[in-house]
């Protein structure tokens, strides 16, 4: 279902993934370690799955 989907979408498009290290890739390496200073805060999930579509 919900995969296949993702698939199809993605067969338009001429793209490769690919995996660099942090050290490697020390530009972005940075992002996920910055702190806003603010607490995270939990989400509930209201909404029920099919409501989404």
């Amino acid at each position: 279902g919900r995969i296949c989907r993702w698939v199809l979408l993605f067969q338009e498009f001429d793209f490769m993934v690919g995996v660099k290290l942090g050290k490697s890739n020390s530009g972005l390496d940075h992002l996920p370690r910055i702190q806003s200073g603010e607490e995270a805060q939990i989400i509930e999930e209201t909404m029920l799955g099919a409501q989404l579509y």
